[in-house]
């Protein structure tokens, strides 16, 4: 079976939809309903004035939310993920399982979930067993199923033979797929780009970390503290760990109740374990895989 580096490159990609230009001030849906009543778009939930549709508040019917705290309240509805036992609320979204009839699945889950029983990747042959977190349709003819990592390689390939190359720094490589530029439409720019972009917005805005006051991170996200305020991926990653210690998490495998990072366990569904046994087991299938 061929690496995902020596794919046909011959065989034409299926046909692309064309780059169209967003209007100046494009309707967003569900915007008018609101307007109408004079209601202010602001979302009821986190505060967000920016969505890309409008939804009445499954609580507050008389007040408007943005389209993920309205996936959220409905995920909230569906009890618990079948595969990883998160609770519907905890989610950004839940789904019908493929594999499990009458449950639901999250949003993170489904990603990973097979497309259909004994699946492989058809560039490296690994499956479910092979710890694959994510499937996606080759662009090939074809268009078997790849695993996430042939899946970016192949965009890569793809885009080195169209000659993509980056609008602010010049290069033909990045890292696992290039991004749309806002200052020229149908442009690209590379990953690394596009980060500092990002950074370069916040920080030309006067964001600053909700908890640790600070003005630089490689990543922003929502606080759940404070509807509306940002925090950097550091006092993130803290308060994630600090969560799951008042919950009284512990680690499956050594009970540990201290780490940087939890995951999913693999031999015991629901379960969590730290990140030192992850790497161990980690470790321990590639040397076996070696021998």
């Amino acid at each position: 079976m061929a690496s995902s580096d020596e794919q046909e490159l011959s065989k034409e990609p299926s046909p692309r939809i064309s780059y169209v230009p967003r209007k100046e001030n494009p309707e967003v849906r569900g915007e008018t309903y609101w307007i109408e009543r004079g209601v202010e778009l602001v979302c009821s939930e986190c505060e967000a004035t920016e969505t890309s549709r409008w939804f009445k508040n499954r609580e507050r019917p008389d007040e408007p939310v943005c389209m993920a705290c309205y996936n959220r309240q409905l995920a909230a509805t569906r009890g618990k993920c079948c595969k990883c036992g998160k609770d519907g609320k905890d989610t950004s979204g839940m789904h019908k399982s493929k594999h499990n009839e009458g449950e639901w699945i999250c949003d993170r889950c489904a990603h990973r979930e097979l497309p259909f029983d004994g699946c492989t990747c058809d560039a490296c042959g690994r499956g479910a067993s092979d710890g694959v977190r994510s499937w996606s349709r080759s662009k090939l003819k074809n268009r078997p199923w790849l695993c996430g990592n042939c899946y970016g390689k192949e965009r890569l390939i793809l885009a080195e033979a169209e000659g993509t190359k980056c609008l602010e720094c010049g290069t033909d490589m990045t890292g696992y797929h290039w991004h749309l530029s806002k200052r020229k439409p149908g442009a690209k720019i590379c990953r690394a780009c596009y980060r500092n972009a990002k950074i370069s917005e916040a920080t030309a805005a006067g964001m600053t970390c909700g908890e640790c006051g600070t003005d630089t991170t490689s990543k922003w996200l929502n606080s759940k503290l404070v509807p509306g305020a940002k925090i950097c991926l550091a006092c993130h990653q803290k308060a994630k760990i600090s969560r799951a210690k008042a919950a009284g998490m512990t680690c499956g495998e050594c009970g540990t109740d201290t780490t940087s990072k939890w995951l999913n366990s693999k031999l015991v569904p629901g379960a969590k374990i730290c990140l030192a046994c992850y790497l161990k087991a980690r470790r321990g299938k590639k040397k076996a895989e070696r021998s």
